[in-house]
């Protein structure tokens, strides 16, 4: 099983920089004094995931948003 220091001692300089930031981040991230249950924790995990689908959602519609404006020729693909 590849542990988080093993992936870590692969990289070097800046690569490896961000990934030890990036793993404090999380860590941080979801282990605080106001997350003291797991279902706790388990509703803030599904809040974030649901969030970032949002935002993937929103932007694939943002990216899409121009084509509504084209004009149908009545081509039949």
């Amino acid at each position: 099983m590849v542990t988080f220091e093993k992936l870590v001692s692969l990289f070097k300089g800046d690569a490896r920089q961000f990934l030890v930031l990036t793993g404090h981040f999380f860590n941080r991230f979801f282990q605080y004094d106001l997350v003291a249950f797991e279902e706790q924790m388990k509703q803030r995990l599904i809040a974030v995931l649901a969030l970032l689908a949002v935002l993937g959602g929103h932007i694939s519609n943002s990216i899409l948003f121009k084509y509504f404006f084209v004009p149908d020729n009545g081509v039949s693909w």
